[in-house]
């Protein structure tokens, strides 16, 4: 049963009333935002209708849920599996299993609460195998790493088991599910694809004569009894289907569809597609025979992309993706959107894009073609993008430094030693005005620059300069004190969180921020920089994003689109041990507290269907010995919220942040006690691990 706490408004005015937010903390981190996971595999949970994620180990390895519209991490988990692309559904005991294809060989099993390993003989090669759960027979069924002979080794819930075919063996690479028609494990190989069952002793050929020249995955369909082969050529993806009745059948694929295999899973309402690496082109849903695309996209990472915000949402165009140079318009409000104006600038990278407030408009100047700098003028409305015809313009700039201008429209200034010396160019919506520049003595150097809208002035930092230079929109002013080294290549950009203009260098822990009088030492964890960083600020959730963030160029599709830059990080943190006979309660959540965010969900797993249970909510931990190798975990009680578990012993509490950064920092604490008479550790009642929550970015 989900409860929503009455009591969380109390939780949250107690709690920033006796643990308030440090007024400035000297050190902060950029943290991941992930879009999607990379995914290791994906299965649906049909006892708690839930489609869960797990993701490649050498990507973090965590746990994700999918709740119709994106992945939202389950956190206060311990991440025990290990390297695998192969997941089953347990329906008899309602579990995940994965395969630890790594030194380890086990296998990983995930209950709900938290995840448990079962070795595996170390006779039975299965790098490289394919898993499913037969539920006829109620076992696990894998094949070894053996392509060209596999045998089949079975686990029954206790005992591992070795069968050698007796007579036939599909042999070849291929892909293994459960047809509950069939009531057979079935199993697709070869080329031309050939479709064998598994009988517990042997194979049997079910459709000899399948497509050719194709590898996939094999899936099946429950809302329309057949099976899906999701498949490519190795150049184009191709979909097939096969039922009894029918045999094999080929599914158009649109043009933009993912090229590559991808996984197939059921969640509840149909089948959906999913890429094993964040990519752009989408997430997809088989109707009937037609691949309909979701309306849930994000951009494709890339380099250099333009990037500005307004008071409301972020804007990106362009950028660089390997070798090709973008078009593509996105913006972000919370969650990415993309646009399809009519008309769009030309493909470039390294634009300048900044926002004008007098027109509600943003401003995209020039850029790198690829091979050429631009100097074209256009405005962007929220829905069209318009070419601006003005009387004079600025010369063409492969990487101009474009900011908001105090006086309303837009400051144009150069950005490298190699652009024209002493640039300066303002946009009033119409027309640009040359001015001077900052000042001759830094016509040689290299510049950074931002626009501080809580004191409507430009801050700039020149190369090799004592001085910070302001602008007012009519003049520059010289203030002595510049802390960048200029060791790497520097960046000025305003920083919600503090209120401040940020000096970031890439590389180097120690950074600044500008008040506007004076500036102070922040350090930002180096092992935390992103690559190529296109910052900019996030000024409706009052936060510094990194977009295109990756840590290593040369693996982007393993990269995170973006990354916030904070001194609260929100977490989720499991402590200390549950108590029962049996079966112990788990406590986790799915989501992390964030303002401007979906509400985190507390889900308490039992094991008691339709028991009264109580999430228990205070402000600091403890350990009191209740007796029977059970401890309260919680002190400082500010609220209790009651509920009664589901058919399968589940509740969930969901804990929704106010929409605003007052709570930032503030840390509380939660623990599930159930009434279990059957498996008790103490006084008819069972307790589950504590969580340890802090509201943050």
């Amino acid at each position: 049963m989900r409860r929503t706490a009455t009591a969380v408004s109390v939780l949250f005015a107690t709690a920033a009333a006796s643990e308030p937010t440090p007024a400035q903390t000297p050190s902060a981190e950029f943290r991941l935002a992930p879009l999607q996971p990379i995914l290791a595999g994906v299965v649906w949970d049909a006892q708690r209708g839930t489609m869960l994620a797990l993701e490649l180990p050498n990507s973090t390895g965590r746990l994700w849920q999918w709740d119709g519209a994106a992945f939202r991490q389950r956190l206060g988990v311990s991440h025990e599996y290990g390297y695998s692309r192969v997941t089953a559904y347990d329906t008899a005991r309602g579990e995940i299993h994965t395969l630890d294809l790594g030194a380890t060989n086990s296998l990983r099993t995930w209950d709900g609460r938290r995840w448990r390993s079962t070795p595996i003989p170390a006779s039975y090669q299965l790098s490289g195998a394919n898993l499913a759960y037969d539920d006829a027979r109620q076992r696990l069924v894998a094949l070894t790493g053996t392509l060209a002979a596999p045998d089949v080794v079975e686990f029954d819930g206790s005992t591992w088991s070795l069968v050698t075919p007796a007579t036939m063996n599909p042999g070849g690479d291929g892909s293994l599910c459960y047809d509950p028609v069939r009531g057979r494990c079935v199993f697709a190989a070869g080329d031309p694809v050939q479709l064998w069952e598994w009988t517990g002793t042997d194979w049997k050929l079910v459709a000899p004569n399948g497509p050719s020249g194709v590898v996939g995955l094999l899936t099946y369909d429950p809302g329309n009894t057949r099976l899906i082969y999701s498949a490519s050529t190795g150049v184009n993806p191709v979909t097939f289907t096969w039922d009894a009745t029918n045999g094999w059948q080929s599914i158009a694929v649109p043009s933009d569809f993912p090229r590559s295999i991808g996984w197939l899973a059921h969640d509840g309402f149909g089948m959906l597609r999913f890429d094993w690496f964040p990519e752009d082109r989408g997430y997809w849903r088989l109707v009937g025979n037609a691949w309909q695309r979701l309306a849930i996209d994000h951009p494709l990472y890339r380099r250099s992309a333009a990037a500005a915000a307004s008071p409301n949402a972020i804007l990106q165009f362009g950028g660089k993706r390997y070798l090709a140079v973008l078009a593509d318009t996105w913006q972000f409000d919370g969650v990415w959107h993309r646009r399809t104006p009519a008309l769009s600038p030309p493909p470039r990278s390294s634009a300048g894009l900044a926002w004008a407030p007098a027109t509600q408009r943003f401003v995209l100047f020039g850029g790198d073609a690829g091979t050429t700098a631009l100097g074209d003028t256009w405005t962007f409305d929220g829905t069209n993008w318009t070419q601006q015809q003005p009387t004079t313009a600025p010369p063409a700039l492969a990487a101009p430094l474009f900011v908001t201008d105090p006086l309303g429209g837009a400051l144009l200034l150069r950005r490298s030693t190699s652009a024209t010396a002493n640039l300066q160019w303002q946009w009033n919506g119409v027309d640009w005005t040359q001015q001077p520049g900052p000042a001759a003595a830094f016509a040689g150097a290299r510049l950074a620059a931002a626009y501080d809208p809580i004191r409507n002035r430009v801050v700039a930092s020149p190369e090799a300069s004592s001085n910070t230079l302001v602008w007012d929109g009519a003049s520059w002013t010289a203030v002595a004190g510049n802390p960048i080294a200029w060791t790497a290549d520097a960046l000025l950009v305003y920083r919600p969180e503090t209120g401040r203009v940020l000096a970031f260098e890439p590389g180097l822990a120690m950074h600044h921020e500008w008040d506007g009088a004076t500036w102070t030492t922040v350090l930002i964890a180096t092992a935390s920089h992103p690559f190529d960083p296109v910052l900019v600020a996030d000024l409706a959730r009052g936060r510094l994003l990194s977009l295109c963030h990756t840590f290593d160029i040369n693996f982007p599709n393993e990269a995170e689109h973006a990354a916030v830059l904070t001194s609260t990080p929100a977490t989720v943190l499991a402590f200390g041990a549950g108590c029962a006979q049996n079966a112990v309660p788990g406590l986790t959540a799915l989501g992390a507290m964030r303002p401007f965010a979906t509400a985190a969900e507390l889900r308490a797993v039992t094991g008691a269907p339709f028991a009264p249970l109580a999430f228990g909510l205070g402000l600091s931990p403890t350990s009191v010995p209740l007796g029977g190798g059970c401890s309260l975990l919680v002190g400082s009680p500010v609220g209790t919220v009651f509920a009664i578990t589901d058919g399968i012993g589940d509740a969930e509490l969901t804990l929704a942040v106010p929409p605003a950064n007052t709570f930032l920092g503030v840390g509380f604490y939660a623990q599930v006690a159930v009434v279990d008479p059957g498996n008790a550790g103490v006084g008819g009642i069972t307790l589950s691990n504590g969580l340890r929550l802090v509201i943050g970015q």
